[in-house]
């Protein structure tokens, strides 16, 4: 049996993770310019 999950991520809660991820020094080789016209935040 295969089962398939779908998440929904609302546009708020995605700019927010975003911007968390930005902030963080951990996670920001992962920005990319085109990250910001790509979501259009």
């Amino acid at each position: 049996m295969v089962l398939q999950f779908f998440l929904n991520v609302s546009r708020k809660e995605q700019k927010q993770r975003f911007l968390e991820r930005i902030k963080d020094p951990g996670n920001n080789w992962k920005f990319s310019d085109g990250d910001v016209t790509e979501h259009g935040f």
